[in-house]
């Protein structure tokens, strides 16, 4: 995401699995492109990319502990394989809420959610929780043969002050 332009990059994950995400991190600063054509100095004041990124605990359905996780706007949300079980399904769609309705302003936050597809019962559990919390929610079709094992979903509030009755 950074090597993409973004000023900010968080990154979080359940406690048990920060070591991984962590060596994910670096294996990925290995292999990406050198960042010397960037500025040294972003409009935010981050001086480096270890700056722009933030790894955290998460445990969704929960607060963030660390409020640096949502202590500026959030603009975009990318949630990848984290749907396997039902009671996943409803942490995560509380979560998304709670970051989506996080902004000051009008700007709505999108969240794009790539998924396998392991459970059918698991899937429409997440699909029904999103759209009981009042998400818009469209599939992007990616090929057919992709399309039958996984899933990719950009989905936002429909509206911040409604979503708060149906959490």
């Amino acid at each position: 995401m950074h090597n993409l332009g973004a000023k900010r990059v968080v990154l979080t994950d359940q406690p048990r699995m920060m070591k991984l995400l962590r060596k994910n991190i670096e294996h990925n600063r290995v292999i990406t492109k050198p960042l010397s054509r960037r500025k040294k100095e972003s409009p935010d004041g981050y001086k480096n990319v270890d700056n722009m990124l933030l790894t955290a605990e998460y445990m969704w359905g929960n607060l963030p502990e660390d409020p640096r996780i949502l202590e500026k706007p959030v603009d975009i949300v990318v949630v990848s394989d984290c749907v396997y079980h039902e009671n996943v399904a409803m942490l995560l769609s509380s979560t998304l809420v709670d970051i989506c309705e996080s902004r000051d302003d009008d700007v709505p936050v999108v969240a794009l959610v790539g998924q396998e597809l392991r459970s059918d019962l698991v899937h429409q559990k997440f699909v029904e929780e999103l759209l009981d919390k009042n998400f818009n929610l469209y599939r992007i079709p990616v090929d057919p043969e992709v399309d039958r094992c996984y899933a990719l979903y950009l989905m936002w509030l429909k509206d911040k002050s409604m979503s708060n009755n149906v959490k």
